[in-house]
Formats: C-alpha cells, structure tokens, sequence
C-alpha cells in the first residue's frame, strides 16, 4: 500500500461539499495524526495538502476554511473541522496570524471590528492605539478622561 493509499484509507469521503473526517488517531488538539513512515507523525492536513493540492511552501500554514464558514463550530480543540481532510475545504496561508486572524477566537473576531462597541471608527490609525495587547479607540480614551464617556454618563444618571 503506498502512503497516500494509506493516508485515504483513514479518511471517511462523504459528499463533495461536507468534510471529510479522519478516522485515525488525533492530537490532544484535534488534528488528524498521520505517520507517514518518513518522516514521523505529523498533521493528516498537510500531508493531505501536500499530496493532493501542492507541496507547501516553508512556513505555509492550512486553513480549514470549512471552519470559518460554519457559524455553529465552537472552535477549540473541540472543533471537528480540525479533522476534515476534503482538500476543497484547505487553502494555504503564509502565516500562523493570517490562519488565526480568520477563525473565532476572541482576537480574531475583535480584529475584524471596524467600530468601537460606541460606533467610533477603529480602522483609521489616527482613531485607535494598541494598548495592553488589545485596540483602544482614542475617542473613546478622550471622553473617558474628561469623564464624558456614554458609559460613565450613564452610570452617572443611575445614581440619582
């Protein structure tokens, strides 16, 4: 058996647009495991990339792009998509941040915010700073301080 017909035997085909789960062993993260008998263990996904889409450049990453599409994944090491092998649903990324900045986690979603929760703009660089890893509006920071913020209007009006 060669080692692609090895590696396919592990993965349930079902229809062209569902995923495709693997059906061997996983990574405490959820990733389908593949002993390729070269190389050792490594991620089912990119030996599947690199044998049905094309070799993958020195630091490319795969994105599950079925992941990101799905609105009720819950992300994490619980998320199924991490074991989908369908290739239709994999595209390369060049970076670790780029497949990050695409998924669900709290950072990704918060970068993808173009207003701050009071509708102030956050993709002019004049309107916002990093602060304390995070996105800080500068308007919001000017009326914090001058204790004009809404919120702290607001609380102010609660107290009497």
């Amino acid at each position: 058996m060669t080692r692609l017909e090895r590696y396919t035997s592990y993965v349930d085909q079902r229809g062209p647009d569902d995923c495709w789960p693997w059906t061997g062993h996983r990574s405490e993260k959820n990733y389908g495991q593949f002993a390729d008998g070269k190389r050792g263990s490594m991620p089912a996904h990119r030996f599947g990339f690199s044998e049905l889409r094309r070799t993958l450049e020195p630091g490319e990453i795969v994105d599950h792009t079925c992941h990101n599409r799905d609105e009720n994944c819950p992300g994490g090491n619980t998320c199924e998509h991490r074991a989908c092998q369908n290739p239709a649903h994999w595209e390369a990324v060049a970076t670790d941040w780029e497949n990050g900045s695409r998924g669900k986690s709290f950072a990704a979603v918060n970068a993808r915010k173009t207003e701050c929760k009071w509708g102030h703009d956050l993709t002019d660089p004049a309107n916002s700073y990093g602060r304390k890893g995070r996105r800080q509006c500068k308007k919001c920071a000017r009326l914090a301080a001058a204790g004009k913020h809404p919120r702290q209007l607001a609380a102010a009006e609660r107290l009497f």
